[in-house]
């Protein structure tokens, strides 16, 4: 299975417990490649674990020259899972996929400001495109089923 992640690694003792996590499936015999900021705290860890690493993050929402690099890194890597963690990188993210086979999944760890009324939402985790929702809790995931429109 090949894994592309976008994620933020700036800080690495918050963002140890999801990055540790990539370095386990790594280790398991998962394709694990990381996209994130090239000053991320975590590239070092990553490298030296066999981690491939891509110092790139989007750096706005919606940003075409963003979607296109990731596009391009999703076509030429044959990527099965496109694993996204925040408002850039799944506002990039999604619209990169748009017609590839490669699931996308998403990272939701709070509850609140997703409504099925809200043009914005389907953008991001209402986005018929996205295949899978991860919660950090059960009560986000039934916020977000409780707002799914279709």
């Amino acid at each position: 299975m090949n894994l592309l992640v976008i994620s933020n690694y700036r800080d690495p003792v918050s963002t140890r417990p999801e990055a540790e996590l990539f370095i386990r499936l790594h280790r398991q015999g998962v394709r694990v490649t990381i996209m994130t900021y090239p000053d991320a705290g975590y590239i070092h860890r990553f490298r030296e674990m066999g981690l491939r690493v891509i110092p790139f993050h989007p750096e706005k929402k919606r940003h075409g020259p963003s979607i296109q690099r990731i596009r391009q890194e999703l076509i030429e890597g044959k990527y099965d899972l496109l694993h996204l963690f925040n408002s850039k990188a799944i506002t990039n993210g999604i619209p990169a996929a748009k017609g590839l086979s490669v699931k996308v999944i998403l990272y939701r760890g709070y509850t609140g400001n997703i409504h099925w009324y809200d043009p914005t939402a389907y953008w991001k985790y209402l986005h018929p495109r996205v295949d899978g929702i991860m919660c950090l809790a059960d009560s986000v995931r039934e916020h977000i089923q409780g707002n799914m429109f279709f």
